[in-house]
């Protein structure tokens, strides 16, 4: 969680459940299972451009740490 947060350091977040990253027009959020041991994320955009652009966002900075293939 610590690689995935300092990844996002240039951004505005929040670290109340996970991590929440704020972008002008949607959201990303990663935070650990409660009942598996993986990891759970979650992307949210305006419509399908904004959210394209958070995932694209997302895996040019954590896409060499982590399998995204399922984020979508």
């Amino acid at each position: 969680m610590a690689a995935v947060e300092g990844s996002f350091a240039d951004m505005e977040k929040s670290t109340v459940d996970g991590i929440r990253v704020c972008y002008p027009e949607g959201w990303y959020l990663c935070r650990p299972s409660n009942t598996e041991p993986i990891l759970v994320m979650r992307a949210e955009g305006r419509d399908d451009s904004a959210l394209e652009a958070i995932i694209k966002d997302v895996n040019a900075r954590i896409g060499h740490m982590l399998d995204l293939s399922k984020l979508r």
